[in-house]
């Protein structure tokens, strides 16, 4: 994500990135962060306490893994009505339908990690479109009534 920054900044010299999250990489990825030259355009939030107030005053969601499950993240993203751009990764592609409600990247690709964050950034009605679309798709797929309701069904009828 840091060297996707490095290139999107190069075009994009507005361009901010907030880093949630804390563990044991935080100062190397704050030491990689003044090596690539974006010190100044990446902030550390470390461990965020309300997410919902942090993605209501993002404009996307970086989803950058290497490896990932279904990524409750992802759902929070999208729930906010937030457009996604995550790594084509385990559960990612489940989750976030390409080109409908995010767009998916290969991993360890920053080269096209930043040139989808570039499509996002420069075009507001697509982000809005796949915001959009993405909150649709987590309240009829990913609702947790309806995945209580569907494991009902498959006891019922014994389909195990």
């Amino acid at each position: 994500m840091l060297r996707a920054t490095a290139l999107v900044a190069r075009e994009e010299p507005a361009f901010r990135l907030d880093v949630a999250g804390d563990g044991v990489c935080l100062s190397d990825l704050k030491a990689l962060a003044h090596e690539l030259g974006v010190g100044e355009r990446a902030r550390f939030l470390g461990r965020v306490h309300d997410v919902p107030a942090l993605l209501a005053r993002a404009s996307l969601m970086v989803l950058p893994s290497l490896m990932e499950g279904i990524s409750l993240t992802l759902l929070e993203g999208m729930a906010q009505g937030l457009p996604i751009v995550a790594t084509r990764v385990g559960g990612n592609p489940e989750v976030v339908v390409e080109g409908e409600t995010g767009l998916l990247v290969p991993p360890r690709a920053p080269d096209e990690l930043a040139a989808a964050i570039l499509r996002i950034h420069r075009d507001p009605a697509l982000g809005q479109r796949l915001g959009a679309a993405g909150r649709s798709r987590v309240e009829t797929v990913f609702d947790a009534r309806r995945m209580v309701a569907d494991y009902e069904n498959i006891y019922k009828n014994k389909e195990f």
